[in-house]
């Protein structure tokens, strides 16, 4: 004998609720390789650049070679390459973010990074949905805190 349905709606509406909740976990897994992913090549990228004298042609090149020998591979332009670089170099010396870090997607970091972002105050980040604030030490105030 099977019910209808809407008689049911509550036990779908618990497994749907499991399957939502494993989902959100996968995302915010993904977030946290790739934001570490990032953050890794930024920190090469920073060396290279001061200790192996490493400009512009050799990011390029670099960004070629990434695409040709893995060709599914997307997101690692040369541009993108950069900001990852700049993406270390903006937080290496705020180890205090680096858990909040990993809980904003690439978008959301990028917002940050952009140029009028850092013009408004380098390192201040509001996280939607959170009621956390962080300010950077000497960053600027509050009021000038950037949404992502």
């Amino acid at each position: 004998m099977s019910l209808k349905p809407i008689q049911r709606s509550a036990e779908f509406t618990e497994i749907l609720g499991i399957i939502q909740a494993g989902r959100a976990k996968a995302f915010e897994a993904v977030n946290v390789a790739l934001i570490e992913t990032y953050w890794s090549i930024g920190e090469q990228l920073s060396r290279k650049v001061t200790e192996a004298d490493w400009g512009k042609g050799i990011v390029k090149e670099l960004a070629d070679w990434l695409a040709k020998q893995a060709p599914d591979l997307k997101g690692f332009s040369a541009s993108n390459l950069w900001r990852m670089k700049q993406f270390y170099e903006t937080y290496v010396e705020l180890p205090k973010l680096a858990t909040l870090l990993r809980e904003l997607s690439w978008s959301k970091h990028l917002l940050v990074l952009s140029p009028m972002q850092i013009d408004r105050g380098k390192g201040i980040l509001s996280v939607i949905g959170d009621s956390r604030s962080l300010v950077a030490p000497g960053a600027g105030t509050p009021d000038q805190e950037v949404g992502v």
